[in-house]
């Protein structure tokens, strides 16, 4: 009976261990995700913001390349003042014209 009381103690510290491991992760996740959405706040225009809301819909990995992008361009002090509609339809032009340069051996 005593094992079983170890055992079960022991259960019980690597469940609280991995719940406060889970925990700490969401955390960060959350930080990190604030983080982001205060950077494309800050580097889109309102309507650029808007048209990139409407490829989320259409296309959620291109909306995602895109954001990690710019994200990490203005991590790097490489964007200076907003990204307008038409800088962003360049920026997605450009990203869905690497995809299309593909072709089919027979």
């Amino acid at each position: 009976m005593t094992e079983n009381k170890v055992y079960t103690e022991d259960l019980r510290k690597r469940l609280a261990d991995e719940k406060v491991k889970v925990e700490e992760h969401e955390f960060v996740q959350r930080q990190l995700d604030s983080a982001k959405k205060s950077i494309l706040q800050r580097a889109f225009s309102k309507d650029a913001r808007q048209r990139l809301a409407n490829v989320r819909v259409a296309h959620p990995a291109l909306a995602e390349q895109v954001e990690m992008a710019i994200v990490d361009a203005a991590q790097a002090g490489a964007i200076k003042g907003e990204i307008s509609e038409i800088q962003l339809r360049a920026i997605l032009e450009r990203a869905t014209a690497e995809k299309k340069d593909f072709k089919l051996i027979k």
